[in-house]
């Protein structure tokens, strides 16, 4: 396997994981975006954790819904579990159109979401800029590494 081979498979193993990070911390922000504008809230109840991938958790939570529904939920990634306990009451805001897309309202846990996100764009950002330089080396050099 040439050097030139193993540096295209090098930028599109980058790419992909950039672009994996952008489209997690868009997909999150819209999210929060759209709860602060169309989001309704509620008081909850901390009811354990939820695992996710690699060791993670996040907090699972009950609150009711202004229409009378029960509501179990969890965050999508891991973030901040360590602030709750479980039995702690805890203000909710929820899609009314989703009722389980839904966020805990706290300051550390939403510094995190936001935090979370930064982070997310921030790597995204840096392994699609990175893999984009090695496309280019490829393109205006050729097979010079052989």
């Amino acid at each position: 396997m040439n050097a030139t081979l193993l540096v295209l498979l090098l930028a599109l193993g980058l790419m992909a994981f950039g672009l994996l990070s952008l489209w997690l911390a868009v997909r999150e922000l819209s999210t929060l975006l759209r709860l602060r504008a169309r989001g309704v809230r509620a008081e909850g109840t901390v009811i354990g954790k939820r695992h996710v991938a690699r060791g993670g958790a996040t907090p699972r939570f009950r609150f009711t819904t202004s229409s009378g529904e029960e509501v179990v939920t969890a965050h999508d990634m891991a973030l901040a579990v360590a602030i709750f306990r479980k039995d702690a009451p805890v203000r909710v805001v929820y899609d009314p159109e989703n009722p389980e897309r839904a966020r805990i309202l706290n300051p550390l846990y939403r510094l995190s979401n936001v935090g979370g996100c930064a982070l997310f764009l921030l790597i995204g950002l840096v392994f699609v800029t990175v893999s984009a330089y090695l496309f280019f080396l490829l393109l205006t050099a050729g097979p010079v590494w052989e």
